[in-house]
């Protein structure tokens, strides 16, 4: 009897890019995302470092002036919003803020002091003044009134300032910010009715320059990280597409044929 001839089919090729090709995947994923993260830390810190840029020679961002004017006594800085700060920074070895006043009155000698906000609630409490309730400096200021009568003392004569000055022309204080809840009083220095002035400000921080510093260098590493993973992560995805195209070439996706001949009996 002649031999049949018995098709054989040979195994399925392994495909080796599969581990490849989602490792690229996950690399790529999260290099995108630190990318991105670090891309946002650095546009921060360029951000930081324009406004240390922005500050002065004798390092205060400052605002332009604006005119304020009043019939009552005195004008004030919003007692429900007076400044505030909390925790202990005497010790620090640098200021977390200050602030710079400038008022000026062109009929008459001004008062800019800052006070505790309990004291100047007790100065004020029957005086008639004018609480800023909101001030644009682009000269767009609006008052909350509070009825009263006249003051019963200069505010030179009291001592419950932490800064304060007064006189003719520009008057200027300097305060770095400290714990406790403080307000702005700015009055005539004889303590008469009809408050009319210009008054700028300015703020520093030793914290800028340093956060600055600090944020374009964490967003550049973490930007160049996430630059790193994406490169891998591309890599991986073309290794393993290649890797799984490869083993099916031969033969143009068709497993090959190996004939067998039986012997015969």
């Amino acid at each position: 009897m002649t031999g049949t001839l018995t098709p054989g089919v040979a195994p399925a090729p392994q495909r080796s890019g599969g581990t490849a090709t989602i490792v690229g995947i996950v690399l790529l994923i999260v290099g995108l995302l630190v990318a991105a993260g670090g891309g946002a830390v650095l546009f921060v810190g360029v951000a930081a470092a324009g406004i240390q840029g922005m500050q002065a020679g004798d390092g205060y961002i400052s605002a332009g002036g604006i005119e304020m004017s009043t019939d009552s006594y005195a004008l004030t800085s919003p007692a429900r919003d007076a400044l505030t700060m909390h925790g202990d920074v005497s010790n620090l070895p640098f200021d977390v803020a200050a602030l710079r006043l400038t008022v000026e009155s062109a009929d008459e000698p001004v008062f800019v002091g800052i006070a505790a906000q309990a004291d100047i609630d007790r100065y004020l409490s029957d005086v008639q003044h004018s609480e800023v309730r909101r001030l644009d400096f682009r000269s767009d200021v609006r008052y909350r009134e509070h009825a009263g009568s006249a003051p019963s003392a200069a505010p030179g004569d009291l001592d419950i300032w932490i800064a304060s000055a007064s006189g003719s022309g520009p008057q200027e204080v300097t305060w770095t910010l400290t714990p406790g809840t403080w307000g702005i009083v700015v009055m005539n220095a004889d303590g008469a009715p009809g408050v009319d002035v210009e008054m700028s400000a300015g703020a520093r921080s030793d914290l800028i320059a340093p956060a600055a510093t600090a944020l374009l260098v964490l967003g550049g590493i973490l930007l160049a990280v996430g630059t790193a993973g994406v490169i891998a992560g591309v890599v991986l995805l073309v290794v393993g597409q290649r890797g799984l195209r490869s083993p099916g070439d031969a033969g143009a996706g068709r497993p090959p044929r190996m004939p067998q001949q039986s012997s015969p009996v």
